[in-house]
Formats: C-alpha cells, structure tokens, sequence
C-alpha cells in the first residue's frame, strides 16, 4: 500500500484516520484482523463517512460508523 499520498487526517465517528485528498480514500483499520485498508470516504454536510468494507487481509465485514 502506498502511503505517499495520505497527507491529511479526518475524523469519522470520533476516531482520527489518514486520508487522501486526491483519490478521496481512507486508511481503516479491520476490527477483526488489525490490517489497514484503503476504503473510498464522502462528506456528508460536516461529517465524513465511509461505507463498510471486506477486509483485504482476511476478508472480514467491517460495518463503519458515520
């Protein structure tokens, strides 16, 4: 995974995650296995959300929080 262009931060549910502008992805993290993930995120009026994601690594459901 290339980290180069994940050069802000946003905050989705309380929790703070590296963002890239750019490609409008995040870095979450599964709640089942730890491994980061790319995962396409939105604004939605002041809030950022993202969708639930599969795990690349194990291929656990993530349901994200808005």
């Amino acid at each position: 995974m290339d980290m180069d262009g994940y050069t802000r931060t946003i905050e989705i549910a309380g929790e703070e995650y590296r963002y890239d502008p750019v490609a409008e992805m995040a870095i979450l993290y599964c709640s089942s296995c730890g491994q980061p993930n790319e995962v396409p995120v939105f604004r939605e009026g002041d809030a950022w959300v993202a969708s639930g994601f599969v795990c690349e690594h194990c291929g656990a459901w993530n349901a994200t929080a808005e």
